[in-house]
């Protein structure tokens, strides 16, 4: 799903993140911020955890909770 999405493309291979232009999204990045349920609602509809939006280039998904879900559990699989 990383994969498919692109996550790599900005976050870096290793989803460590790009200095000065995207977080990491490892265990130890942003993804600690969130819950299961804030990350599906931030992939599906772009509302951050504290009920921001994402900033630009991050795009929103519309990611569906069946595909966001796996995705969180990879990412904070990543130490």
């Amino acid at each position: 799903i990383a994969e498919s999405n692109g996550c790599s493309s900005c976050h870096s291979a290793t989803y460590a993140g790009k200095k000065g232009f995207s977080p990491s999204i490892r265990a130890t990045g942003v993804t600690h911020k969130y819950t299961l349920t804030t990350w599906e609602r931030m992939m599906n509809t772009g509302v951050t955890e504290d009920g921001g939006h994402v900033n630009k280039p991050m795009p929103v998904y519309h990611m569906p909770a069946a595909k966001s879900a796996p995705l969180y559990a990879f990412l904070t699989s990543l130490k």
